[in-house]
């Protein structure tokens, strides 16, 4: 039989809540230590491995129901991508290293979310602020166990996720919630780029290079996709009247500077080795940029 690694399991794990954060939550529950030093002491790497990690909790007599919760919010590895809650994800596209959070969040509830680690969540929607860094690990390297003031014992009847306008955020807390709706698992790693990407768009005046990223990127994206294909259609045809008539336009470089050389990429043959599989939400922004373009190419008003 395997040696338990805590005395005390009178916490749960809590909704969005990997097993890096539980283990914190248990160790603040049994003793005065850092969860890296308890990591330490029963044997444990202080930069963790999620299978190891598991399989140590896996040990206490917690309930099988709460075994798979805390299995399905914790990110693995496998295949070079991230697998969280029936979605997968690149490197960069998660990255246990982000150490950031919703002090908020953490004051009301204290336990650290897993959606904080994916690059494409920068705003808490719950209290409509960016995400901070980390104080406590800020001269730290990889990956981290959490530190809390409290212990929060009681599990939350539900999750919030804003309540003001559409928010991207909300919805990919949304999916997570629901990994078996029947999504594609690239699914949120796919509305991520298509956001940007036409959020970045609209959101600047033509240009030639690519503007710099901003937060309000992905937020713009989203709120433009959830508007429908006509809402994309029309944005897209007023930020090409707005932009003016560049002369001569022969083609779509000329009509959308930087966004032409993507959508020129998009369409040439994949190389299976060095490209990701298609993303089907971004192709369908792109084919809606391509159709206003070429209405206004054709009517001749370009000229």
């Amino acid at each position: 039989m395997k040696t338990r690694p805590f005395t005390f399991w009178r916490v749960r794990p809590l909704p969005g809540e990997a097993a890096n954060s539980y283990f914190s939550r248990l160790v603040a529950d049994e003793c005065n230590y850092l969860p890296r030093a308890y990591a330490s002491e029963v044997g444990l790497a202080h930069t963790f491995r999620s299978d190891e990690l598991l399989a140590a909790i896996d040990t206490l007599p917690i309930s099988q129901e709460d075994k798979t919760r805390l299995r399905c919010w914790t990110p693995q590895e496998a295949g070079g991508r991230i697998h969280l809650a029936g979605q997968e994800f690149l490197r960069t596209e998660f990255r246990w290293t982000r150490k950031l959070e919703c002090t908020a969040c953490v004051r009301e509830v204290p336990y650290h979310r897993v959606w904080w680690h994916l690059a494409c969540f920068n705003m808490c929607p719950v209290h409509g602020r960016p995400l901070q860094p980390l104080e406590y690990e800020s001269l730290t390297v990889g990956r981290h166990f959490p530190r809390f003031e409290a212990v929060a014992a009681e599990r939350l009847p539900h999750v919030e996720l804003g309540e003001v306008g559409p928010a991207f955020e909300s919805h990919v807390i949304a999916t997570l919630l629901r990994p078996q709706s029947g999504r594609s698992p690239k699914y949120v790693a796919h509305l991520a780029e298509a956001c940007e990407f036409l959020g970045r768009l609209l959101g600047n005046p033509r240009q030639p290079v690519v503007p710099p990223h901003t937060l309000a990127d992905l937020a713009r994206g989203y709120e433009l996709l959830t508007s429908g294909t006509e809402g994309v259609s029309a944005s897209v045809r007023q930020w090409l009247e707005s932009n003016g008539d560049p002369l001569p336009a022969v083609k779509l470089g000329h009509l959308l500077g930087w966004a032409a050389y993507h959508l020129e990429t998009m369409d040439r043959p994949l190389d299976p080795l060095m490209d990701n599989e298609p993303n089907p939400l971004l192709d369908e922004v792109a084919n809606i940029v391509r159709c206003e373009c070429q209405r206004l190419l054709g009517s001749g008003r370009h000229t």
